[in-house]
């Protein structure tokens, strides 16, 4: 995949998708802050999801702010679709992430600053934590934010 931009230049990212991803609901959570830039003039996620029956069903992407515990913005996507997200600089925080219910995939972000642009995707949170209950950590963090968005 490759982005250009009107006043030349571009970005790329080679992607895969797992198949596994393809047969599964569940749910992504992902900074915020870590590959946005709050001084860029134009912040996007590209949030990509491939579901394995030929659908499209609405779900949702939220930002959260998991220090205050609140939903700060509730923006709805589809499966089987790269659904594009409009990112606001104050959006951009490192107690902020973005939270799918029911629906994976994989978000892609896109930063435009000064005619550059930046094409990153980050990984499954458990990738950086560094202990043998990881992947606990992770589950009670996402239970901690469906508690928040119901």
């Amino acid at each position: 995949m490759r982005i250009y931009l009107n006043e030349g230049g571009f970005s790329s990212y080679q992607s895969e998708y797992p198949y596994e991803m393809t047969n599964k609901i569940g749910s992504i959570l992902s900074p915020t802050s870590t590959l946005l830039n709050v001084d860029a003039e134009k912040n996007l996620i590209f949030f990509k999801n491939i579901f394995h029956l030929p659908v499209q069903e609405n779900s949702f992407l939220y930002f959260v702010d998991i220090v205050k515990k609140k939903v700060l913005e509730k923006i709805q996507i589809k499966n089987n679709f790269l659904n594009e997200i409009k990112v606001s600089n104050s959006l951009i925080k490192s107690n902020i992430f973005i939270f799918s219910q029911k629906c994976l995939g994989i978000p892609l972000y896109v930063t435009m600053k000064d005619k550059h642009i930046s094409f990153e995707h980050t990984h499954p949170p458990h990738h950086y934590i560094l202990s043998d209950d990881k992947f606990k950590i992770i589950a009670n963090l996402k239970y901690e934010i469906n508690q928040i968005i119901t």
